[in-house]
Order: C-alpha cells, then structure tokens, then sequence
C-alpha cells in the first residue's frame, strides 16, 4: 500500500509512519445515531452517560482519544476481513 487515508496522528504512529504536512485533505468525524433518535450534539461533553462503538485501535487524535478513555463508554468491533 502507497497511502494510507484516515490515519490519525498519534505520537506512538510517528514511530512508525511518515504524515505528509500540511495537511492536504480534512477527514471530518461523524455521529451516527437510530433513525428517529435526535441527537444534538455541540461538544464532547454531549457524549457523556452513552453508549458508542468504534472500530478496534482507532484514534481520532491523541486529545479525543485522553478524553474518550476518561469519560466515554466506547465498545470497540473488530473489522470484518
């Protein structure tokens, strides 16, 4: 593989990654909520007391990640091969 796209930098991945800087492209983060749940979300803090999922060992930024393990409640799935 030449690139790798959605890759979050990380201190541990520059261990092991080249990033190319600037940046060239923005890869926003969405919330996927049930149809017909509305969800208003403004900050992190609007995350709190519920239940989310995200695939195994991604990152969406080191402060995300700081602030996820402390006040999150993330299940993590593998990837489908």
């Amino acid at each position: 593989m030449d690139v790798i796209c959605g890759a979050y930098i990380t201190e541990e991945r520059k261990k092991y990654m080249d990033y190319i800087f600037p940046y060239f492209i923005m890869d926003p983060t969405v919330i996927f909520v049930k149809k017909g749940n509305k969800f208003n979300f403004k900050t992190w803090g609007d995350l709190k007391g519920l239940l989310g999922g995200a695939p195994i060992g991604n990152s969406y930024g080191e402060k995300f990640d700081r602030y996820e393990k402390k006040y999150l409640i993330l299940w993590e799935k593998q990837a489908v091969q």
